[in-house]
This record gives structure tokens, C-alpha cells and sequence, in this order.
């Protein structure tokens, strides 16, 4: 998720302030990486004492914490799959709308670098009838992407999906042009700067997302060509990302010449659609998110199919109606509330909470048990991290919603 969380970090960041929201962004890293080692200690106990092989987490929790607990594991990925579509639905469909608006307009005058509130372009012409961000390229996307979802093995889209990496490079290099090009506005008592904000855990619900790979961990370092080093370049691998969201959210936050309240939960719609730079960024974003979005519902049905039939390989006319149904949930979103923000904050406390901060921690208790190796400091600790995690899950529903 870390190309849709990157969008969202300056927002998340103005959510928290620009002091605690660094803080936290090196935090919840932190925290988000040390239950990723206790996943590869679960797994080598397995294997090692048990001589059972590992492939999922999933596997794990059902061999050790018992099938109930597999079964709460799996509904909490399937809402992360789905949860992960939306988003990208969304994204493609305001990428998408802006690449056209880029090549239409040219008759309104347009900032050239940053969205002016005092520059509203004409959109009642006939164009924008029928080119409409929530109402109408939500709709068209179907035609686009309905078809590719449908295909039963997406395996081409797995060489493409590796091409994110360049704009995930991209986007980093453009705001940081941007930064360079507009200086840090902090001292303009008009442009609503914080260094700490009480709505933060808009910042800790996003990152939660921005930091989930729990589910997948052991699936993408499988073929490591040295196991002993996993859990260093896991650590490495999440220093690096948080680094990327520092400079991006509090980097674009400091900078950012407008009221900082204007920031929006994809900072690209900040940007006027004739930004040259910004059109770039949303091209190779859009080809990205329509790469990845087969494999999210290839994942998404495999595992739904798995747990109900016992097999992936299903009727076709099955994998033609889930994949309608998935659709139909992204439309809704994408038409009545495309708060990409929201979405993310609360889908990733959801998987913080179950994934990162419980389920992980559970099973090293069990562990321990089992190998002798109790420790009231380390029972201590887990319940405090779990305290957290479902303090994050609570404090996404008592801030309010953005409208």
C-alpha cells in the first residue's frame, strides 16, 4: 500500500502536526516492524521442532493459535483486499479524470504549479458533463478493468506490477522538487501550521496501513537467498519506507504555500490539472494502480474460493459474479464517498489492530509457553502493545469523518 499511503501522508501528517507526525510516522515503523520478527520466530519453530512447512501466516495461526483464530485472520485480510480495491478504484478514477482534464483544458487559466482557490475553472461546459470525477469515470473504468479481473490467472500483471518502484521514485523526486521550488512556510500565521494536532490518529490509522505487509511477510521472503539476515533487511526494508513517508508528509506539509487546512488526502489534487509534473506523476500512478488492481482480486477470490470450496480453481460463472460484486462495492465508494483518507485510516486500524499488534504478539506467547520461556515483562509488554492497537482502532471513531 505504500503508493496510496504515500499520496495520503501529507494529509495524515497535517492531521497530526508536523512534530508528532514525524515522530510518529519513525514510531509506528517501529512498532509495525517488531511484530514481523516474531512471524519469522513463529514460523522457524514450526519448522525446526515441528518439521511442518510454512507458506502463509494464515498457516501459522491455524497450527498454532487453532482454526477459530485462522478464521478471524482470514475475514481481516478479505476486508484488507477489499478495502485495498476501493482505494485503488478511487485513485484510478480521480487519476484518470485529471490525465483527461489535462488534455481538454486549455482554455481556463490554470496556476502553474499549485491549486489556487481563487482560480475555479468553468466546469458546466459539456465535456464536464459527461467527465465527471465521482460520477461518470468511476463508471467507465468498468469497461477498463472489469474485462482484466475476469482473467482467471493474472499472471502477466505480476511482471508488470514491478514497475510501481518507479513511481513510488517519482513521486518522492517530485515533492521533493517542490519543496525546493517553495521554500518551508511555518512562521505565516495564516496558513494554520501545527506542530501537534489532537486528530492525529488520522496519522497512526493511516500508517498502520502504510506499514501492513504482516499477511504476506513470509510469502515474499520465501526464496531469501540468506534466511538469518530476513529480519535485518525487513528492518532495513521499513526504515526506508519511513523515511520516504518523513520527507513526503512533513517534507510537503512544511512546504506546502497555502493554508495548511487545504491539503488534500491525495496530495496530487492539489496541483492544477496542467501541472506538467503532476500530469507525469498521475500516469505512471494510474499505470501502476491498474496493474496491481488484477492481483488484488485474484488474491481477494483465491482466498474467499479456498475457504468456501476448499479449492481455487471454481466455475468461472462464480469468479464472473464475485468479481461484479467487488465492482458494484468500488462504485459506491468511488460515487458517495471517495475520502480515500477515511478509508484508510479505518481500514488500517482494523488490520493494526488484528494483525500487527495481536495476532503476532499471540503467538510468541504460545511459543514461549511451549519452549519453556515465559516472562511476566514480556506479558507485561504484550498487553501494552495490544492496548495500543485497539486504542488506534477506537480513536478512528471519535475523531470525525472528512466530508
Amino acid at each position: 500500500m505504500m503508493g496510496s499511503s504515500l499520496l495520503v501522508m501529507p494529509w495524515a501528517v497535517a492531521e497530526a502536526g508536523l512534530a508528532l507526525g514525524v515522530v510518529l510516522i519513525f514510531v509506528m515503523g517501529g512498532l509495525a516492524f517488531f511484530p514481523t520478527t516474531l512471524i519469522y520466530k513463529a514460523a522457524h519453530y514450526l519448522e525446526s521442532t515441528l518439521k511442518v512447512p510454512v507458506v502463509e501466516f494464515q498457516d501459522i495461526c491455524s497450527r498454532i493459535l487453532g482454526p477459530k483464530v485462522a478464521v478471524v485472520a482470514l475475514l481481516v485480510s478479505l476486508l484488507n483486499l477489499i478495502g485495498a480495491m476501493v482505494v485503488y478504484w478511487i485513485l484510478m478514477s480521480t487519476m484518470l479524470y485529471q490525465i483527461g482534464c489535462f488534455i481538454y483544458e486549455n482554455k481556463y487559466p490554470a496556476p502553474g504549479n499549485i491549486t489556487d482557490p481563487s482560480v475555479i475553472p468553468d466546469e458546466t461546459g459539456l465535456f464536464f458533463k459527461y467527465w465527471n470525477e465521482m460520477l461518470t469515470v468511476p463508471f467507465y473504468l468498468v469497461f477498463l478493468v472489469l474485462p482484466v479481473i475476469c482473467i482467471k490467472k493474472p499472471t502477466f500483471f505480476t511482471k508488470l506490477s514491478s514497475f510501481g518502484i518507479v513511481s513510488i521514485i517519482f513521486m518522492v523526486i517530485f515533492v521533493i522538487t517542490k519543496i525546493m521550488t517553495w521554500g518551508f512556510h511555518v512562521k505565516e500565521t495564516n496558513l494554520d501550521f501545527k506542530l501537534v494536532n489532537i486528530h492525529f490518529p488520522s496519522l497512526t490509522g493511516t500508517l498502520s496501513m502504510g506499514f501492513f505487509i504482516h499477511n504476506c511477510i513470509l510469502g515474499m521472503t520465501v526464496h531469501h537467498s540468506r534466511p538469518q539476515y530476513k529480519a535485518r533487511d525487513t528492518g532495513i526494508a521499513f526504515l526506508m519506507t519511513a523515511i520516504s513517508y518523513a520527507i513526503v508528509g512533513g517534507g510537503y506539509y512544511a512546504a506546502f504555500p497555502n493554508s495548511k487546512d487545504l491539503i488534500a488526502d491525495n496530495f496530487l489534487k492539489n496541483f492544477s490539472n496542467r501541472e506538467v509534473l503532476a500530469f507525469v506523476a498521475r500516469c505512471l500512478l494510474l499505470f501502476q494502480l491498474y496493474t496491481v488492481f488484477p492481483l488484488l482480486a485474484y488474491l481477494f477470490r483465491m482466498q474467499l474460493f479456498y475457504a468456501i470450496f476448499g479449492k481455487v480453481e471454481v466455475s468461472y460463472h462464480f469468479v464472473v459474479i464475485l468479481n461484479a460484486l467487488c465492482v458494484g462495492t468500488c462504485l459506491i465508494f468511488a460515487a458517495l464517498y471517495p475520502r480515500i483518507g477515511d478509508i484508510l485510516r479505518i481500514l488500517g486500524s482494523i488490520c493494526g489492530l488484528v494483525y500487527v499488534f495481536t495476532l503476532p504478539l499471540l503467538l510468541d506467547l504460545v511459543v514461549s509457553a511451549r519452549t519453556g520461556r515465559k516472562s511476566h515483562l514480556r506479558n507485561a509488554v504484550y498487553v501494552f502493545l495490544i492496548g495500543l492497537g485497539l486504542a488506534n482502532f477506537i480513536a478512528q471513531f471519535i475523531i470525525p469523518l472528512h466530508v
